[in-house]
């Protein structure tokens, strides 16, 4: 199990607990047993928030939960009514007392729930930049939404407008999964909410759009320097240069240019709010250059 901080350290025991009998299972593991309807909640109630989290846990596919101190501690709450513990130390003590409550705790390998934070490609962070293409995203006209993710297969959308973005990050549920959409249902970006501190700690990922993919590229970009690259349009605006993984723009060429040929620019500006690389056309360096 890996901890919430994004690190590579694992919990070493791990425990599902449960109320089902072991004994009352088949051979591949599936439990044949009576099963107890009864949820044991009433008179139980810890607010809207807990409710709405129970009624996602208790539909198929529905929510879950981790609650985690990295390095030491996890619990998973799935909405299998299976919760696995993990731990840096052998909880003995702890798993006698939960076979006196009826229930039965058993050592597992790894939780299903685990899900490290090291998969392919970067996750984008809600950060300042982040919001600020949200504002000018709004100030352009385009009519936006905002869908957080708060739980697990549990959304809320949120409609954009210039005077509303700030009151609706200051509501957002902590490390929320956030995806811009455009004209319904069309995601333009996503981002995970950073903790208070400004550090992504979100274990759970968005789902990439064209425009993620774009960030990630243009992380990578530094005025100075110099890429080839293939001119796609030439406008009263300028000439229009793909350059593997953004599209950016010579104002002034100051030379004749066709579209669908190749060119060496020079990296001007790079604007991440509006996702625009400035160009200038530069020299071919002597030797030629290698394609980036």
């Amino acid at each position: 199990m890996g901890d919430v901080t994004g690190g590579d350290e694992t919990l070493p025991f791990v425990y599902r607990v449960t109320k089902y009998d072991p004994a009352d299972r088949d051979e591949g593991g599936q439990y044949i047993g009576t099963e107890d309807l009864n949820t044991g909640l009433a008179g139980y109630y810890d607010g809207a928030v807990a409710l709405e989290l129970l009624r996602g846990m208790l539909r198929e596919g529905g929510a879950w939960c981790r609650l985690e101190v990295a390095g030491a501690l996890s619990v998973y709450l799935g909405w299998d009514q299976y919760v696995y513990v993990g731990s840096n130390e052998l909880c003995g003590r702890a798993a006698d007392r939960t076979a006196e409550l009826g229930l039965f705790a058993e050592r597992r390998d790894a939780s299903p729930y685990d899900v490290r934070f090291d998969e392919a490609g970067e996750q984008r962070p809600a950060d300042e930049t982040f919001w600020a293409r949200v504002k000018w995203c709004v100030s352009a006209g385009d009519s936006l939404a905002l869908e957080e993710g708060y739980l697990r297969n549990a959304y809320r959308r949120h409609p954009l407008t210039s005077a509303n973005v700030d009151e609706v990050r200051a509501g957002l549920a902590p490390r929320a999964l956030l995806t811009v959409l455009v004209s319904g249902d069309e995601s333009c970006f996503t981002a995970a909410l950073p903790d208070a501190d400004g550090v992504l700690r979100a274990r759970w990922r968005t789902e990439p759009a064209a425009s993620d993919l774009r960030w990630t590229f243009l992380k990578t970009v530094h005025p100075g320097q110099v890429r080839r690259g293939l001119v796609t349009s030439v406008t009263d605006t300028g000439v229009f240069v793909e350059l593997v993984g953004a599209e950016g723009i010579v104002p002034d060429p100051g030379e004749v240019l066709e579209a669908g040929q190749e060119t060496t620019v020079e990296v001007i500006e790079v604007d991440m709010v509006r996702e625009r690389v400035i160009l200038s056309l530069a020299p071919t360096p002597i030797g030629g250059h290698q394609r980036p």
